[in-house]
């Protein structure tokens, strides 16, 4: 997270007064086009919003760190294709490469495994925190069945720096 995050997080304020959408771990080949699916929907309701990057280490161990500028087409380029969601979103263990939307609404953050085991496939997953009204943007993703919805604050309160 970086600083407008955190305090967003701790007062519990947007995007943290909503809900929070949590994927299993799926092979990377299979969170890819589960991911632009998602971020096209995303993109529709939020794509009027100016867009952020920032790596989340929120989990890891809470290190806060500094945003950068992105945008919409930058976020969808990355979610296409396996090799570039592998090469770009594999930080760190429990580190996620996060979007979110200013004025906040909208926290996608996107986990991939540094590496495969030998024998397996890289896994990944996925987490998107927005207003409980818009939830219905995710219900149509293929797999829906195998995301955990849950209050947006607790689900931060308990992955805090695992």
């Amino acid at each position: 997270m970086d600083e407008a995050l955190e305090r967003a997080w701790r007062s519990a304020t947007s995007p943290f007064d909503g809900i929070t959408l949590r994927s299993a771990d799926a092979p990377v080949k299979t969170l890819a086009p589960l991911l632009t699916q998602l971020v096209e929907s995303l993109r529709v309701r939020f794509g009027e919003r100016r867009l952020w990057r920032v790596e989340d280490w929120h989990a890891h161990d809470g290190w806060v760190t500094e945003r950068r500028a992105s945008s919409w087409d930058e976020l969808l380029e990355l979610c296409r294709s396996e090799d570039a969601l592998s090469a770009r979103a594999a930080l760190d263990e429990f580190v996620a490469l996060a979007f979110y939307t200013e004025p906040p609404a909208l926290l996608l953050r996107i986990e991939v495994e540094d590496y495969a085991e030998a024998g397996h496939e890289r896994m990944g997953a996925f987490d998107v925190t927005l207003p409980a009204s818009d939830a219905a943007l995710c219900e149509a993703l293929p797999h829906e069945s195998s995301v955990r919805r849950i209050d947006a604050k607790q689900y931060f309160d308990e992955i805090h720096g695992r």
